[in-house]
This record gives C-alpha cells, structure tokens and sequence, in this order.
C-alpha cells in the first residue's frame, strides 16, 4: 500500500491523528457514554472523538464520540487502571 505524504504526517503525532479522524468520520455530535445530542449554552466544541485504546492506531474503530465530562471521565479512569 502506497502511503500519502498526508498519511505519513499522521504518525508524528496526536493532533494529526484527531485531525485524521475528524476528517474521516465529521465532528463529533453527541455523547455515546451518556447520550447527549444538546450542545449546552456557551460551549463551541463540546463533543469530542476519544481514542478507546489509549494505543492512538490509525483506526477509526477505535474512536469515540463523547461530551467533554464523559471524555475527562474516560481518561481518568484509564490512567487509574493503569495505576
């Protein structure tokens, strides 16, 4: 398989990887945790996609869409399994 400049920039890092994502799947728009489809007043950006490994593979089975407390949640509590 042939690798694009674009694709090769994804392995440098985590911002090109939710960049990646973004442009594959479109913005996050509700939360899978807890069901949220309703942005609350005054937040631009309030649902995010969150890697579910924590292993950030170019997959895009491996992203959640999620709601800013759901994703602070998920990653607290996989850095205290980790523990």
């Amino acid at each position: 398989k042939k690798t694009t400049k674009y694709e090769g920039k994804l392995k440098m890092g985590y911002s090109y990887l939710r960049l990646w994502v973004r442009r594959k799947m479109g913005s996050a728009n509700h939360c899978e945790d807890c069901g949220l489809t309703e942005v609350p007043g005054g937040y631009i950006r309030y649902f995010q996609w969150s890697n579910i490994s924590g292993e950030y593979k170019q997959d895009l089975t491996d992203w959640a869409q999620r709601c800013l407390p759901c994703h602070r949640k998920f990653d607290n509590d996989k850095i205290i399994n980790k523990l």
